[in-house]
């Protein structure tokens, strides 16, 4: 839906050489939706997002969606690292530690770019990037 909403941030985003991925049109949960349903919104995303990858909101997706999803054609992504950073009760630093404590190479860190979470996020990207950079680590975008 937010692509619908603001299809020239999506493009600058695609031009810049990011890699976009359907994520559901109205971020349901599987666990919580009948499968037909599921697929359903999943399509209709796919009218304004033509991505092979798909990354279940909630990270919740019940196991007959993710074959149906695969069957589709779709590759279905995954994340290992989340920073909690949406939550108002967990200060910036307590994410960034959280950051810090458990990506290892090859992690699919997952953070929100909200309008209720922006101040926080824009507090600990650079700091995290910078760790990451620090580390030894390199930034990858998925590819077909």
């Amino acid at each position: 839906k937010q692509v619908k909403l603001h299809p020239s941030l999506f493009e600058n985003i695609k031009q810049q050489g990011h890699t976009v991925g359907n994520h559901t049109y109205s971020h349901i949960n599987g666990w919580k939706t009948k499968n037909k349903t599921y697929l359903e919104d999943i399509g209709k995303a796919n009218q304004y997002i033509a991505s092979k990858w798909f990354r279940p909101p909630y990270g919740k997706a019940k196991p007959s969606q993710v074959k149906l999803i695969k069957k589709c054609g779709y590759q279905v992504v995954m994340w290992d690292v989340l920073a909690w950073e949406w939550r108002k009760d967990i200060p910036a630093e307590k994410s960034l530690q959280w950051l810090k404590k458990h990506t290892r190479p090859g992690s699919i860190v997952v953070l929100h770019d909200t309008q209720k979470n922006f101040q926080k996020l824009k507090d600990i990207l650079p700091l995290y990037v910078d760790y990451l950079i620090a580390k030894g680590y390199r930034f990858e975008a998925l590819r077909d």
